[in-house]
């Protein structure tokens, strides 16, 4: 066969066959069902958020109507600090005509930002409004806003170089913080528990302090009136023992501070028979050793005890001032007795029992008693 000839069939053979493929096609798409389609102005389902655009540092993000409707469209931005730590996620869109608010804005600040109680926003030098935060969650809290015309007026308003210039300071202020300790809220809350424990704990020392305070104040006041109670007792007193001790002197007790008797001193003034009223710092030894006697007897008057142990209180008298001591000494003892170590003879001889010791021999001490009954029988007895 002829290459021409063979050529022409192979030819022949390819046309065939494609005419036998459309045909087939053809036949195929009519018996399957299949559609042809119909063109499409967008891509998008309806609800499918794209970006439309950007204005600035603003996206324009959009959300995809239903056919027929339009697109409800937002502008949303991203701060960040350091140009990595996202700080807020800020989106404001318009709403339908009618509400109070003609726009809204929708704020997210994460967790790990420095959180207040509540949202501040400046929109501008005069208009400065605070918002709540609606709610929180793991990924953060959100503040939702309603602006109003004037506010988006102050928006529009503002030097936005100058704002742009403050927001840098601020990213700088902020960057030389440093980064934000995560584990912060963990150790406030250990330091709040420990905070809240010593807080209790000075809450208990202050009441205990304010309850010891009243104790001694009322301790104060009871010591108070029962000082001047007794106070104007032994001043009684020592005015009567004092006029029997010396025979017809005078005395008195003063408080140096009347004001506060409980810290006050108190002045002793005595005046024996033919003298002047002074203070006992200025007698003699013998007539202080009378104006203690007298002190003593006077607070002895006030609460007398059973048993009562004198050691050489007569040594600086005379023989007068002994036998006035001695007689007033008389007047206690049938309440109270009385063991006197004197050396004076007039003070044994008005004893009801004497003990004594003597030395018979160098070196060998004997102890001796005397007992007086009121026969005036002497009984002595040897005690060796």
């Amino acid at each position: 066969m002829s290459p021409i000839i063979a050529q022409i069939k192979s030819l022949f053979f390819i046309s065939s066959l494609f005419l036998f493929m459309t045909n087939t096609i053809a036949l195929s798409q009519e018996a399957s069902g299949l559609s042809l389609g119909k063109p499409l102005e967008t891509m998008r389902e309806p609800g499918e958020i794209y970006l439309a655009g950007t204005k600035g540092d603003w996206n324009v993000r959009c959300v995809t109507g239903n056919p027929g409707e339009d697109d409800r469209c937002e502008i949303q931005q991203l701060l960040f600090i350091n140009d990595n730590n996202p700080i807020a996620d800020i989106s404001i869109f318009k709403l339908p005509a009618g509400e109070i608010a003609v726009a809204a804005a929708n704020v997210m600040v994460p967790l790990e930002t420095l959180l207040t109680k509540k949202f501040r926003f400046a929109f501008s030098e005069e208009i400065k409004k605070e918002f709540p935060f609606s709610f929180c969650n793991k990924n953060g809290c959100l503040v939702r806003m309603g602006l109003l015309e004037e506010d988006i007026e102050a928006m529009a308003s503002l030097d936005w170089v100058a704002i742009e210039a403050e927001v840098n300071e601020c990213k700088g202020r902020i960057t030389s913080m440093g980064p934000v300790n995560v584990d912060s809220i963990g150790e406030y809350a250990d330091l709040k528990e420990r905070y809240d424990f010593l807080k209790e704990q000075s809450q208990d020392l202050w009441e205990s302090k304010n309850l010891l305070v009243k104790s001694i104040d009322e301790i104060n006041a009871t010591s108070l009136s029962m000082f001047k109670e007794t106070f104007d007792k032994v001043r009684e007193n020592f005015i009567y023992t004092y006029d029997k001790l010396s025979g017809g002197g005078t005395a008195d007790l003063r408080l140096i501070d009347s004001e506060d008797p409980l810290e006050s001193g108190i002045d002793i003034i005595a005046r024996p028979p033919g003298t002047r009223l002074k203070n006992v710092t200025l007698l003699s030894g013998g007539q202080r050793t009378m104006t203690a006697v007298a002190l003593l007897f006077a607070i002895y008057l006030v609460k007398p005890s059973p048993f009562c142990v004198l050691d050489e209180i007569d040594a600086a008298l005379d023989d007068a001032n002994i036998g006035r001591f001695c007689d007033t000494l008389r007047d206690f003892t049938s309440k109270s007795q009385f063991l006197i170590i004197t050396h004076n003879k007039r003070t044994i001889s008005n004893a009801d029992t004497v003990f004594g010791v003597t030395m018979p021999e160098k070196g060998v001490s004997t102890l001796i008693s005397m007992r007086f009954n009121k026969n005036d029988e002497t009984q002595m007895i040897s005690l060796s």
